[in-house]
């Protein structure tokens, strides 16, 4: 019934002023106000509706229903013998839908939306899971100053430089038949092997080297005299947890384009406290140079910068992270070569970084409040894999990947060396 009561609101109205527009006294009956709406209004309108452009909706829906009937019901099913199941205790969300649009040509917009079925009826306190990572908002706009783009809320996967936030990709050298659950997914077999063979490596998602952000993420691309910039604010998976103690990580990056490379500043912060009335800090500061350039077939490129770990009882100040890489040509070296060079200090510590964190272990725990802490803890001398780096080691790489007709090679060699904890 309040379908059709609001069906005849809306046309109604409409079927009037097709009738008041076609009446030729329209003019002295009716005031101005009205008389422009009739000029506008009716069946055939004069000018069109705005609405969006290219909007679209994609998603599913999935379940599993089961019916119970009981002939002969326990007690406490007594009232209900039959009972229907709707939904299934996966992962995955019931309802998925993505909806995309603009609003102008320069203009775009994105979001999602999840829906999950409780599972007992208990309403929302059992409905945990009711955002599925969070629902996000996407926004973009293009000027001719440059193009940019919002994201709020949900999770987003996003990347800054190595010692500021990303993840540890490391070479990639896996087995052909080593398989992880999340690895995406061919219809046809032979596309692993082929991929594999032809590029040396698994094709990955778009987590591959990127960190899980919950919070706000403003890019600005192409903006002039070659620059570039992107600002951050929110939560990483090591922010919030089940204590209501404020805390947050921030940071962003400036790009400059410089002939074919780049140059670009980078910083990433944690801010945590330990009591509610924010008077005890702990967390950590980074700050960093990423730069790349190529000449006559090298390729140089690297990070260098510092970072800090603070709290109540720690203070051990600035301590230095660099890592510099450099690529030579095949025609120089007989088969191309990279040397790689790298020294984290124990003084630096970022759990959102590519190297693993060993040398403080209250900054592993004490610096948020996520309680999946436990996986982090530090540790002694561990072998690290070609490409893993830690915050207590020093050391250099040399790695290569070549053909030699059908057989192709990816070889690497890793010596490193633990600072003395004399000197700091």
């Amino acid at each position: 019934m309040k379908i059709k009561l609001l069906t005849g609101i809306v046309l109604i109205p409409n079927l009037i002023f097709a009738q008041i527009g076609s009446s030729a006294n329209t003019d002295s009956i009716y005031p101005a106000h009205l008389q422009r709406r009739v000029n506008v209004t009716g069946v055939f309108p004069k000018e069109p509706i705005k609405k969006l452009e290219n909007f679209s909706i994609s998603g599913y829906y999935r379940f599993i229903t089961n019916v119970r009937k009981l002939d002969v019901a326990y007690a406490e099913q007594a009232k209900t013998p039959v009972n229907i199941f709707v939904g299934d205790d996966g992962q995955i969300p019931q309802l998925s839908l993505n909806m995309a649009g603009s609003v102008s040509a320069t203009t775009r917009f994105s979001t999602d939306f999840y829906l999950w079925t409780p599972m007992m009826g208990g309403g929302m306190p059992e409905n945990v899971k009711g955002l599925n990572l969070g629902v996000s908002l996407n926004g973009s706009h293009s000027t001719n100053y440059g193009n940019f783009e919002i994201q709020c809320g949900g999770i987003n996967w996003y990347s800054l430089s190595p010692f500021t936030f990303f993840t540890n990709q490391g070479y990639n050298r896996y087995s052909l038949f080593e398989r992880n659950p999340w690895d995406p997914r061919t219809k046809n077999i032979d596309d692993r092997y082929n991929s594999f063979y032809t590029q040396g490596a698994l094709n990955q998602d778009l987590r591959w080297g990127n960190q899980a952000f919950q919070g706000v993420i403003f890019e600005g691309n192409d903006l002039p005299n070659g620059f570039s910039t992107s600002i951050m604010f929110g939560k990483t998976q090591l922010n919030g947890g089940m204590m209501a103690l404020p805390n947050q990580s921030y940071g962003g990056k400036l790009k400059k384009l410089i002939g074919t490379g780049n140059v670009t500043f980078n910083s990433f912060n944690n801010q945590s406290y330990t009591d509610s009335l924010m008077l005890n800090g702990v967390g950590f500061n980074i700050h960093t140079l990423t730069f790349e350039q190529s000449f006559s077939g090298f390729k140089i490129s690297g990070e260098t910068g510092a970072g800090r770990y603070f709290s109540p009882s720690t203070q051990r100040g600035w301590g230095e992270a660099i890592s510099v890489k450099l690529n030579t040509p095949a025609k120089y070296t007989l088969i191309p070569l990279q040397f790689h060079y790298f020294q984290i200090s124990p003084k630096v510590l970022n759990n959102s970084s590519v190297f693993w964190n060993s040398s403080i272990r209250e900054g592993n725990s004490s610096s948020t409040n996520s309680s999946d802490q436990i996986v982090l803890a530090p540790f002694a001398s561990a072998m690290t894999q070609v490409g893993q780096v830690t915050n207590n080691r020093k050391g250099f790489e040399v790695n290569s990947e070549f053909e030699v007709k059908k057989f192709k090679f990816n070889l690497g060699y890793k010596q490193q060396f633990s600072f003395l904890e004399l000197f700091y």
